[in-house]
């Protein structure tokens, strides 16, 4: 008896998330550090990086004996976006190991869902298309997202499941690319037939889904996963700062056929959705940080620090609390994601991304010190005494981002290095 063939899948991944106002140029380059090359798509475990979903997805195809090969992986941290040129480079190369994976029986991609590159405001869907032209109209592709993508009707139009994380951080991915696995073995055996709606949601973003609205949101979701007929749902917050005509935020839901009587549960979620990020408590607007910053001060917690946000990549704003006015701005390259430290003595201290720990002059932003750490500074720097002496000490390494985020030419981000740095200050 003749055995039944080996299904063969095909695995890439392209992930940007774009920041269409920031001053970062993008291009092949960038994505140097955070990518992967198989060689002759054979898939071997990243030892320097987190591949995240498209990890997942080879080792789930792997462990279920699928002939796999492994495409192209490229990641790069938020920037502007990419250069026409580059883009059509990686686009290439990753359509050139599809071609050579044919004939195929499923695609599996892991991308961000908020790609923009020059000439181009939708390079998922973009890429979803000519993965589309070259598999066929039947063999099933699915991608998966992060919970930030702005999603477009050729996202949904060119993938059988278009599926994102839920959580915000996101914890999920692992459990959401087992979940996509799933789907696709489903749709592969025949048992399902995948039908997708989706629901325009009026609104746009940050979110956090680890408590509060949008925590219950989550839990109902995932309890509506289970509705008889149901095989999807995600919720897209959209990212704002990629400036599209389809910005924004969405619900999307994968049924078994039309089912057409999900429809309610659609849009009784995509209500929910907006309910939920109503009731989020925002970030407060400057006068009211002025007023917070007024009573720290009162309450003798010392100078309060206000760090910019989107529109620079690394800057810190001394602001007066009397006033409201700017008394001096410091920028740079990197992004500057640790918290600032500010102490009785008059010194201010933030690391970033170029792994710099630095010492300011609260009066004048000048910096008195800086030295280079083994990776990225993302932890808070604190201070402490022992036997009459100051110190200082901060963490390095993962967290914020596990994986190297070259984010300008000049600024390299090794893998590892995680540890605890203490300096002592002079005597």
């Amino acid at each position: 008896m003749t055995p039944p063939p080996t299904l063969r899948a095909f695995v890439g991944g392209l992930v940007h998330e774009t920041n269409t106002f920031s001053p970062i140029p993008t291009d092949a380059a960038s994505f140097a550090a955070g990518s992967v090359r198989p060689v002759d798509g054979r898939y071997v475990e990243a030892s320097r990086i987190d591949t995240l979903g498209y990890g997942h997805f080879a080792r789930m195809c792997l462990e279920a004996g699928y002939q796999l090969h492994a495409g192209p992986y490229s990641h790069t941290g938020p920037s502007a976006a990419l250069s026409a040129r580059s883009y059509a480079v990686l686009k290439d190369e990753l359509l050139a190991d599809l071609e050579r994976a044919l004939p195929l029986d499923m695609v599996f991609l892991f991308m961000h869902g908020a790609q923009i590159a020059q000439g181009c405001d939708d390079v998922e869907g973009d890429l979803l298309a000519a993965v589309r032209e070259r598999v066929g109209p039947t063999v099933p592709v699915a991608i998966l997202l992060d919970l930030h993508a702005n999603i477009t009707s050729a996202m949904l139009r060119h993938a059988t499941f278009c599926v994102g994380c839920l959580e915000y951080p996101h914890t999920d991915y692992e459990e959401r690319a087992q979940h996509v696995f799933g789907l696709m073995q489903a749709a592969l055996a025949g048992r399902v037939q995948p039908h997708t709606r989706a629901w325009r949601i009026p609104l746009v973003g940050i979110y956090r889904t680890v408590d509060g609205p949008m925590k219950a949101f989550v839990d109902r979701l995932r309890d509506a996963q289970h509705t008889p007929g149901v095989l999807s749902i995600s919720a897209f917050h959209g990212f704002p700062m990629g400036d599209t005509p389809h910005t924004g935020a969405m619900l999307v839901l994968t049924s078994d056929g039309a089912a057409t009587e999900l429809n309610a549960l659609g849009a009784a979620l995509a209500q929910q959705f907006i309910d939920a990020a109503l009731a989020t408590p925002m970030p407060v607007g400057l006068q009211a940080a002025l007023d917070d910053a007024l009573r720290a001060d009162d309450a003798g917690r010392g100078p309060v620090v206000f760090a910019d946000g989107h529109d620079k990549v690394g800057r810190l704003d001394a602001i007066s609390v009397e006033t409201g006015k700017t008394m001096w701005s410091w920028e740079t390259m990197a992004s500057n994601y640790s918290p600032v430290l500010a102490t009785a003595g008059g010194l201010l201290f933030n690391g970033g991304m170029d792994r710099y720990l630095r010492a300011f002059d609260q009066t004048n932003g000048k910096v008195l010190w800086q030295t280079r750490l083994g990776s990225q500074v993302f932890g808070a720097t604190t201070t402490f005494r022992v036997a009459g002496r100051q110190y200082i000490a901060v963490a390095a390494g993962g967290g914020y981002n596990p994986h190297p985020l070259p984010l300008t030419t000049g600024i390299d981000q090794p893998a590892g290095g995680n540890m605890v740095y203490v300096f002592a200050l002079p005597e």
